[in-house]
């Protein structure tokens, strides 16, 4: 109460001591002596000069040494919609106990800890009852399940992939040991046909660079390739360009022999007329493109072993007895005369072996056509193309 309704120092007059003279009281009657009287009064202008210098003192002791005013308790206390309870909490009774307790801070941190407690209860009890963790829980575990079954799935279907390209390497590898040897039983025809082979090859070289990625023609990544070879590298690329290889030569083989002479020119034009309607397409394809280049190579082959067998079956009496017997013929008639079976002969048999080939192109390309297609619309050819590409191969 003293400090509130005080003036400030600057406001209140600055008492000043009277002069001795001005204090003494002669001609009043006093209860007391003048000399105590006038000491007393002394004292008390004293005391008034003094005021506020004491009272700013006071001041900046109470500031520095008293604590502030505490918050109101009941700021701290929830109410019955935050706890999510039916009946509010007891009020406390305020007492002087109470008071001293909320001065020492006790009260209040109970209170806020009780608070804590009752409010994560309710938060807990509220997901519970939603069923918020289980469904999380769950769904979590649906998830681990459904990554682990696609993993497996990847993982089998790559698996097949790969024993499916080591079966396709064998076949490959097959055919390619039949060529040469084939090309090794015919030494009179060797440089030919290693010629022709050669060119063979540059094309399909050609064809594969243009069509194919540098990564495709090794056959393997990069990093794990073992040889910088070009035939190695030509045989790796066709290895994994062509699918079925071994089972193409079988069907090829099989209808070369059981091809008919008198369809023969008619299967030809048919299936000339179809290679060369999808020919455009197929050339540029990196599946179709070197068979193109091995149909030539076995063309080559074919043309050969006939050649041979004709050279082999070339009777010269087979001529004497045809020809009428009052007559002889010359030599030079002989000789024009198997000049003329031969280019005969060399011409029907080219339009058989042509038809030949033409035909069993013509049932390949319908067999890889079906194969793509069946590929293309199998089950689950997407996840095996994102694996595939995942893991830096090429699906062909």
């Amino acid at each position: 109460m003293l400090l509130q309704g005080a003036p400030s120092s600057s406001a209140l007059p600055q008492p000043q001591a009277p002069p001795p003279e001005a204090i003494l009281i002669t001609d009043t009657p006093l209860l007391v002596p003048a000399a105590a009287w006038n000491a007393l009064q002394h004292r008390v202008f004293q005391l008034q000069a003094q005021h506020d210098e004491l009272r700013e003192s006071l001041r900046r002791v109470l500031q520095e040494h008293a604590p502030p005013p505490a918050a109101p308790a009941h700021w701290l206390l929830a109410s019955a919609s935050l706890l999510h309870t039916s009946a509010p909490l007891p009020s406390a009774p305020v007492g002087v106990a109470l008071l001293q307790a909320a001065a020492r801070g006790r009260l209040v941190r109970s209170r806020v800890a009780t608070w804590r407690r009752q409010h994560t209860a309710a938060t807990a009890l509220q997901a519970r009852a939603r069923g918020k963790r289980t469904r999380r829980r769950w769904a979590g575990a649906v998830e681990r399940r459904r990554v682990a079954s696609r993993l497996a799935r990847l993982e089998g279907r790559q698996e097949a992939e790969g024993r499916m390209r080591e079966d396709l390497e064998a076949a490959i590898r097959k055919l390619w040991r039949d060529v040469y040897s084939s090309l090794a039983k015919a030494p009179e025809h060797e440089a030919k046909l290693e010629a022709a082979l050669r060119k063979a090859k540059q094309e399909l070289v050609e064809v594969l660079l243009t069509v194919c990625s540098p990564e495709d023609l090794g056959g393997v990544p990069r990093s794990e390739r073992r040889t910088s070879d070009p035939d190695e590298r030509l045989r790796a690329a066709a290895e994994l360009c062509l699918k079925a290889a071994a089972q193409r030569q079988q069907l090829r083989a099989a209808n070369a022999r059981n091809a008919c002479a008198s369809g023969a020119e008619a299967a030809a034009n048919d299936s000339s007329a179809r290679l060369m309607a999808t020919r455009a397409d197929k050339e540029n394809h990196p599946v179709h493109a070197p068979q193109f280049a091995n149909l030539k190579i076995r063309k080559l082959e074919v043309d050969g072993r006939a050649h041979r067998s004709r050279m082999e079956n070339t009777d010269v009496t087979s001529l004497n007895k045809s020809a009428p017997a009052e007559k002889e013929l010359s030599p030079e008639a002989i000789k024009g005369a198997l000049r003329a079976a031969s280019v005969a002969r060399r011409k029907e048999d080219a339009k058989a072996h042509a038809a030949a080939l033409a035909k069993a192109a013509a049932e390949v390309d319908a067999q890889l056509d079906l194969e793509l297609h069946a590929m293309a619309n199998s089950p689950g050819s997407s996840d095996v193309y994102e694996t595939e590409c995942r893991f830096g191969h090429r699906r062909v």
